[in-house]
């Protein structure tokens, strides 16, 4: 149980705790039991914790990218002069540059690829627990 020692909120702490329901129904004992629990508990749940953080990326930086774009082309179409238009022509600078480095940030390292992959790579190995478990039984 070395992952229960450490603070999971949210969907994580929902696998521990699933891991260690089935845990406690499996009939494993001794050094069956430990390794079940430190290589398909902790695989399960490292996962899940990439699935979450791959997820928030993408979500953060796409929101950031649709935010900046769809800004932008109203501070262009303000047609404004003098000191406010500077600003605005500055302003739409700025964001349309966050626009561009997020989707360039999140294009290199593929969140949304990765979230995805490792969402199917939990999906299959969680099953494949549980009919481990269901054949042990």
């Amino acid at each position: 149980m070395a992952w229960a020692r450490t603070k999971r909120v949210g969907t994580v702490a929902r696998v521990a705790e699933a891991c260690d329901a089935l845990t406690e129904q499996i009939d494993l004992e001794g050094a069956e039991e430990q390794y079940w629990r430190y290589r398909w508990c902790t695989e399960v749940i490292r996962v899940q914790e990439r699935v979450v953080a791959n997820r928030k990326s993408f979500y953060y930086l796409r929101g950031i990218s649709v935010v900046s774009g769809v800004i932008v082309p109203a501070l262009v179409g303000l047609n404004l002069n003098g000191q406010a238009g500077t600003s605005a022509r500055w302003a739409a600078l700025v964001l349309s540059s966050i626009a561009a480095v997020s989707l360039a940030v999140s294009g290199l390292l593929r969140y949304g690829e990765r979230w995805r992959l490792y969402r199917r790579y939990f999906s299959l190995l969680y099953a494949e627990g549980f009919r481990f478990a269901n054949a042990v039984r």
